[in-house]
């Protein structure tokens, strides 16, 4: 397999449910003209869709100071609309397998991420749904087509939840307890407030945190996430399925693909981790 093309910071075309931006309420006046008498005003109104949550505001600056792993590159684009992630895929603990190729990950997102009107399904098993902290790819836990689940079925998942996939890529399709290293436990990591710690982001540029939310907060959603005031809408890891998320709310959808020439071994596998995050 060949080097596929390094992503360039530019903004997003396409998304789960398209370009979105927030929604206006449209007067629908027969005629076509704005009129001021009292039959006009009984008009009907349709009212567009509105987002599922506000877009959540970053700078790159936030983004950068994130828990980012030694040895990752966080870089943004001219017109600080999206950022880019490097990691080469391999984790900072030792691995037990010899199968394990470096990547060189390159994980394209929304910094200010915005919700779409409706939720989207996540992408094929096989195809990213973001990125750890550490610099790992992170992938759907259920199969589409079977309702399997893949973490329970994982073939020789190591002690932090991580696994070889295709490609000999490692992966996590479950929250890992070894984000922050083997001997850093996630809840070390939480925020000030009590918080479970940020974990990584996915594909539409949300947070996702460990599991456990503070008391208070609204009940997570289908997509494993919810909206609060003090963090904006942001998923949360979960002990049983969906494990990380269940969907996506984003508007956009970012772009996640490896750089690196696969070893004649690794390409023996049956697919490779290649490929885009877009629909």
């Amino acid at each position: 397999m060949g080097n596929t093309t390094a992503p360039r910071p530019s903004r997003p075309r396409s998304g789960p449910t398209g370009l979105l931006t927030a929604a206006l309420t449209v007067l629908v006046l027969a005629g076509g003209a704005i009129g001021c008498s009292e039959a006009e005003s009984t008009a009907p109104i349709a009212v567009v869709a509105q987002p599922l949550c506000p877009t959540l505001e970053r700078t790159c600056k936030e983004v950068k100071a994130l828990a980012w792993a030694e040895g990752i590159t966080v870089e943004c684009g001219p017109d600080d609309e999206l950022f880019l992630v490097k990691s080469t895929g391999i984790p900072d603990y030792k691995m037990a397998t010899p199968k394990l190729a470096a990547q060189d990950w390159e994980f394209l997102v929304p910094l200010s991420p915005s919700c779409a009107t409706e939720t989207a399904p996540r992408g094929a098993v096989s195809v990213p749904d973001g990125m750890m902290l550490n610099g790992i790819p992170f992938y759907p836990a259920i199969d589409p087509t079977t309702g399997n689940d893949l973490v329970t079925t994982a073939k020789n998942p190591d002690d932090c939840a991580g696994n070889i996939g295709p490609g000999c890529a490692y992966q996590f399709r479950s929250v890992s307890s070894c984000i922050f290293g083997k001997d850093e436990p996630l809840a070390d990591h939480a925020d000030a407030d009590g918080h479970a710690a940020l974990i990584g982001l996915g594909l539409d540029g949300f947070a996702i945190y460990a599991p456990d939310t503070l008391a208070g907060e609204p009940a997570l959603d289908s997509c494993n996430g919810h909206y609060t005031e003090a963090r904006g809408y942001h998923y949360h890891g979960s002990e049983t399925a969906p494990y990380l998320m269940g969907c996506m709310v984003g508007a956009e959808r970012g772009d996640i693909r490896f750089t690196a020439r696969l070893t004649d071994e690794c390409l023996k596998f049956p697919k490779a981790p290649s490929g885009s995050g877009m629909p």
